[in-house]
């Protein structure tokens, strides 16, 4: 199932150039693939876990993905994914279903103009009270991060 997932991101990252099918060096699929049958088990998983995440956090309320696409960052694109927000939503996930041998790793930043104007000191650095926070990868990743965390995966 996940080769069926990978070849449908694989195959929207193609374009022709020239009378030739080539592959882009860095791409981004349609936005709506929790809709497609062959992403149906990932975005049950998904919406079970972002229930369970919100359950835990004491929210109420329906899951519901607004979006969800595909992005191929190929080494040779030399390209990092930008800072970037999710606005619209409350939580945001990425789920990582191929590497490199030795990928950066994605980052989180705090958006927040006034999270750097006042810092108590701490005893050390954690998940909950770092405005970095820097996520090693290793095999098949997923990560849902409060979405106030802007995520970043550099070159």
């Amino acid at each position: 199932e996940l080769n069926n997932v990978v070849k449908h991101i694989e195959d929207n990252s193609l374009s022709e150039h020239n009378g030739q099918v080539v592959k882009r060096t860095g791409s981004q699929t349609q936005d709506e693939l929790h809709k497609i049958d062959t992403f149906s088990n990932l975005t049950r998983t998904i919406t079970d876990v972002s229930k369970s995440i919100l359950d835990e956090q004491g929210y109420i309320g329906k899951v519901e993905i607004t979006n969800m696409w595909g992005n191929i960052l190929r080494p040779q694109s030399q390209r990092a994914h930008a800072p970037h927000t999710h606005s619209n939503n409350f939580l945001s996930g990425v789920f990582y279903l191929k590497t490199s041998d030795n990928p950066s790793p994605i980052q989180f930043f705090d958006p927040r103009p006034q999270a750097n104007i006042l810092k108590p000191r701490k005893s050390g650095f954690n998940f909950l009270n770092s405005d970095n926070v820097p996520k090693p990868l290793a095999g098949h990743v997923g990560t849902l991060p409060n979405v106030g965390l802007r995520p970043y995966i550099p070159v």
